[in-house]
C-alpha cells in the first residue's frame, strides 16, 4: 500500500511482534507472513474508515452511479483482508 496511507504508529509495533512471533516459536518465515498480512489487514480497514465511508457519505449527495462507485469502492477494500488472512495462514495457527 501506499505512504499515504501507512501508520506511522504500526512501525515499533511490527518489530516488537515480529520478535515476540519468533520466541514464542513461530517459524522467521511464517512470523514475517503474519505481520505483513496484519499490517496490510490494518491498513485496509484504516483506509475503509478514514478515507472511503467519508466519501461514500459525501456522495450521497450525488448521482446514485457516484454513489455505487464508492460502494465498489469499499467492496474492492474489503476483498483484500479475507486474501491477507488466508496468505498468512491466520485461519491455521
Amino acid at each position: 500500500m501506499s505512504d499515504e496511507h501507512r501508520n506511522p504508529l504500526m512501525d515499533g509495533v511490527v518489530e516488537k511482534l515480529l520478535q515476540g512471533l519468533v520466541r514464542q516459536g513461530i517459524d522467521r518465515e511464517k512470523a514475517d507472513a503474519l505481520v505483513h498480512a496484519l499490517v496490510d489487514i490494518e491498513e485496509s480497514v484504516r483506509k475503509i474508515y478514514v478515507d472511503l465511508v467519508p466519501e461514500l457519505v459525501r456522495s450521497l449527495d450525488e448521482s446514485p452511479d457516484k454513489f455505487k462507485e464508492k460502494l465498489w469502492d469499499i467492496r474492492e477494500e474489503f476483498r483484500h483482508v479475507p486474501y491477507h488472512i488466508e496468505d498468512a495462514g491466520l485461519v491455521d495457527l
